[in-house]
């Protein structure tokens, strides 16, 4: 995704009414200039919501809630971003030229359609060994399915072989949500990362495996994903140039890697938990061959 995309991007936000948008979804009041609704983002009775048609934005000055019109559709219909984007676009007349870029390689856990899958446990229960780490993360997890919030952002350390991979598959199949793998060696390009992140669905994980491979750039993109669920772009050139904030929906990453001390720090500090994977022992090597 270049700055040619971006330019795209404006003329769908320059071409499409914003006030014919987000009065197919809502019933809108014209005040004045502008236009006002109720919110329907949070418990609103009085129109709090209204329309700044000369800036294209729409602004809620009650949950706070603000953005342009893809933001608007994106956080009424639950979709990515992206989605919402594709689907004004068509609206607009404007051809964004996207297409899947083969380099990358991300998978959804799709349990029992293959041998290896059907073997994998999918549950702490059937999850051999680490059995400190399965009660803290079982305690994770309850707790935020209690606050129906994603789990923090987590990274494995440890040997290969330790099932870094398969502990996240479930912690991602104990939270009911889908979960991307991907490793690092495959975000060589910024819409490498970009691409993966925009097309994540809400409480969604994104596995990235060999993490301390990310090359410096696939990384400062991570920084605000991670902390604000947001992709900072910039476009245009010399005294054009404007910073493009992305929204996407709240995720969680999962970073595994088996050297851990060649993490960046800033990186390292993003993740709200740390765990080092222990080494097998001799019972439990037992019970997975049984297995």
């Amino acid at each position: 995704m270049d700055n040619e995309f971006y330019e795209k991007v404006k003329k769908i936000k320059d071409t499409v009414d914003i006030v014919e948008v987000i009065g197919s979804y809502v019933d809108l009041v014209k005040k004045g200039k502008s236009y006002a609704c109720v919110c329907p983002f949070h418990d609103d009775h009085d129109p709090s919501l209204t329309i700044d048609t000369k800036n294209k934005i729409f602004q809620c000055w009650s949950c706070k809630k603000k953005g342009d019109v893809i933001e608007f559709v994106s956080s009424f219909e639950k979709i990515p971003w992206i989605e919402a984007c594709k689907k004004l676009a068509i609206k607009a007349g404007v051809d964004l030229g996207l297409k899947k870029n083969p380099n990358i390689k991300t998978e959804s856990i799709e349990y029992d359609k293959t041998f290896e899958n059907s073997i994998r446990p999918k549950d702490f229960d059937n999850y051999i060994g680490q059995s400190e780490l399965k009660e803290t993360l079982s305690i994770s997890i309850e707790s935020a399915k209690q606050r129906e919030q994603c789990i923090d952002h987590m990274l494995f350390y440890g040997p290969p072989g330790l099932g870094k991979t398969t502990l996240a598959g479930v912690i991602a199949n104990e939270m009911g949500v889908n979960i991307k793998i991907t490793s690092a060696p495959a975000l060589e390009r910024p819409r490498d990362i970009i691409g993966i992140l925009m097309s994540l669905k809400a409480g969604e994980i994104l596995f990235i495996d060999e993490i301390h491979r990310l090359n410096k750039v696939a990384e400062e993109i991570l920084y605000p994903a991670m902390e604000d669920f947001y992709i900072d772009m910039m476009t245009g050139k010399s005294q054009a140039t404007k910073n493009l904030r992305i929204p996407v929906p709240k995720f969680t990453l999962i970073g595994a890697t088996t050297r851990a001390g060649l993490l960046t720090d800033p990186l390292r500090d993003r993740f709200g938990l740390v765990f080092g994977l222990s080494l097998y022992n001799t019972s439990e090597l037992e019970r997975i061959i049984d297995r």
